[in-house]
């Protein structure tokens, strides 16, 4: 896999990352905030209701007459119940949610809970059963609910922007890394078409004209210099030696091989210029060792 295509990979996999947290955590804020507002609300709603049918209870009415006190909660959407211990219904709100009539167990009325049911009619709802005491004991319980299909809407409205935006982030950073990964490598590819370059001409006068910033790039390029500027000093050392090599083989050769013609085409040589055609050829060989 090339070095651009890995930068870019990893690159998306971080930012995606991060982005992910980071919408993620927004929505889930969002979320909770939304679900504790409604709990708040299911709370005040319940709590002021028993407050108001345990004074009653005080004064000496039964549960059983005692009527809902007689504010609207339709405003916010709170519909309320009043059930005895045994889970029959007394008395509830006028509102325009109508939750269904659950059976709790009777251990419910014991103590505050918070429940989530589902409806097939009326989707999802929230409960809060909150018990009513008389000197103690649990005679009863309120039963306040409060439909969640607003808040499931909302967030399913707010979890598309959030889906739409994380994909957009992802598409320009993977963008933004091929553009930054290309960029950065440009002085590599620099590199590598020069010695493309030297390996076809065989010539080492060539240099890499990289002009980015001062970074690990241009030191390597700089080192790939030094390189070639070293490979060129050795390889016309080298051409040097042997042409000096040559010539300075060239001219012993040459009268050895002239000797020797001599010695070959001429029959009777007197002994003093065969003497001395051989001494000649002896510091000619000599001379060349």
């Amino acid at each position: 896999m090339p070095i651009r295509l890995r930068l870019t990979l990893w690159s998306c996999l971080i930012f995606g990352v991060v982005l992910m947290a980071i919408t993620s955590s927004i929505y889930l804020v969002h979320r909770t905030s939304l679900y504790n507002e409604t709990d708040r609300s299911l709370e005040s709603v319940a709590l002021h209701v028993r407050e108001e049918v345990q004074k009653e209870i005080k004064q000496g009415k039964p549960l059983s007459e005692i009527r809902l006190p007689s504010e609207e909660y339709s405003t916010n959407g709170v519909s309320v119940w009043m059930k005895d211990a045994a889970g029959k219904s007394i008395a509830k709100s006028a509102n325009p949610f109508r939750a269904p009539d659950v059976s709790l167990p009777e251990t419910h009325a014991l103590k505050r809970e918070l429940h989530t049911f589902t409806d097939p009619a009326l989707g999802r709802y929230r409960m809060l059963v909150a018990p009513v005491l008389d000197q103690g004991n649990a005679v009863g319980y309120i039963q306040a609910e409060i439909s969640l299909k607003q808040i499931d809407s909302s967030l399913k409205r707010l979890a598309w922007p959030v889906l739409t935006g994380t994909l957009a982030g992802l598409f320009l950073a993977a963008l933004g890394s091929w553009f930054l990964a290309r960029k950065a490598l440009s002085g590599v590819e620099i590199i590598s078409q020069t010695a493309k370059a030297i390996a076809v001409s065989q010539g080492f006068d060539r240099r890499v004209l990289y002009t980015g910033a001062k970074d690990e790039l241009s030191h390597l390029a700089d080192t790939f210099n030094e390189m070639l500027e070293s490979l060129e000093k050795a390889f016309v050392s080298q051409r040097r030696f042997i042409a000096d090599a040559s010539h300075e083989l060239r001219a012993p050769l040459t009268t050895i091989r002239g000797n020797l013609d001599i010695l070959q085409r001429v029959k009777h040589i007197p002994p003093q210029d065969q003497a001395e055609i051989l001494a000649d050829t002896r510091k000619e060989a000599a001379r060349m060792s």
